[in-house]
């Protein structure tokens, strides 16, 4: 919780629409946009902080979407983000990008990292998950990962074993193929709103 205390939230663009990715003529970023406005306005008080926050997200993801197959239609992560709020379904690929899209409307350095991790019956697999750079440490949320863990529980009740590991941590292995791409992705789309890096 104390790697929030620093930060004041400032809303910008969740990233949906922005200008490298194309929207069809439906208004899927208008809609997408919208949801993640109506959803904030549902789960958020004046009394909560940053921490408050994130994790009301997290919350909502693990509590209101399901993991199915075969995963978004569409050209990217984003076309995945607007399907969890459209259908609330999704692979691992539509949970870290619905993610990390709130995230961003928060004001917050977050990515889509794609690579792989530790899988549940041993070895490693293809995996896609969410990291924040807080004060120049990089953590990892995993809500879907978050997901099945709280699904294998006789309550059902949400852990927190996936939610902002400091990077690296020897626990849980998390390898990403694509974090500079993101990460130079993400600072082309702040340039282009004219919002200033962290």
């Amino acid at each position: 919780k104390e790697i929030f205390e620093s930060y004041k939230l400032i809303l910008r663009s969740t990233g949906i629409g922005g200008t490298d990715y194309l929207m069809d003529e439906g208004g899927a970023a208008t809609v997408f946009n919208m949801g993640v406005n109506g959803l904030f306005a549902t789960l958020f008080t004046p009394e909560m902080d940053t921490y408050d926050k994130v994790k009301a997200c997290y919350d909502w993801l693990i509590l209101n979407v399901v993991y199915k197959r075969p995963g978004h239609e569409g050209d990217g992560h984003w076309d995945c983000a607007v399907q969890v709020f459209r259908d609330h379904k999704g692979t691992c690929d539509c949970y870290s990008s619905a993610f990390a899209a709130m995230m961003r409307r928060l004001g917050l350095e977050s990515y889509v990292v794609e690579g792989i991790t530790s899988a549940n019956r041993g070895g490693m697999t293809g995996h896609v998950w969410t990291i924040m750079v807080l004060n120049g440490k990089t953590y990892v949320f995993d809500p879907q990962v978050e997901d099945a863990i709280a699904g294998r529980t006789s309550s059902k009740e949400i852990q927190y074993v996936r939610f902002g590991l400091a990077e690296p941590n020897g626990k849980y292995k998390y390898n990403g193929r694509s974090r500079a791409r993101q990460m130079e992705k993400f600072d082309r789309f702040l340039a282009e709103n004219g919002y200033f890096a962290y």
